[in-house]
């Protein structure tokens, strides 16, 4: 639910740019729904929902991801304790204590 310019600052920060083809954060703060995001993205990429992984740290992302069709992989550095998570989830990941954000 980031919006695109803090997403883009956290993807540079991270190195992660070169790794992506696409990433949307939202359009703008007052938001169109993750889902329409998805869907916008999955139109633009013209990758097939079963050749898509949605990343997300929250119980809500799982069910963005569920209502695109598309694999979803949650992690537990974020809004919601990994417990939390796998108890919705089977694929969470948990980083070490020394991962920045």
């Amino acid at each position: 639910a980031s919006d695109q310019d803090s997403l883009d600052r956290q993807m540079d920060f991270h190195g992660l740019r070169p790794l992506l083809d696409h990433a949307f954060g939202i359009a703008d703060k007052m938001g169109a729904s993750k889902i329409d995001r998805g869907r916008e993205l999955m139109a633009r990429s013209g990758v097939s929902a079963k050749d898509t992984v949605l990343f997300g740290d929250t119980d809500h992302d799982l069910e963005v991801g569920d209502a695109l069709g598309v694999r979803v992989i949650l992690l537990a550095h974020g809004h919601q304790s990994a417990e939390r998570l796998r108890e919705v989830h089977h694929t969470v990941i948990e980083f070490e204590q020394g991962f920045r954000s």
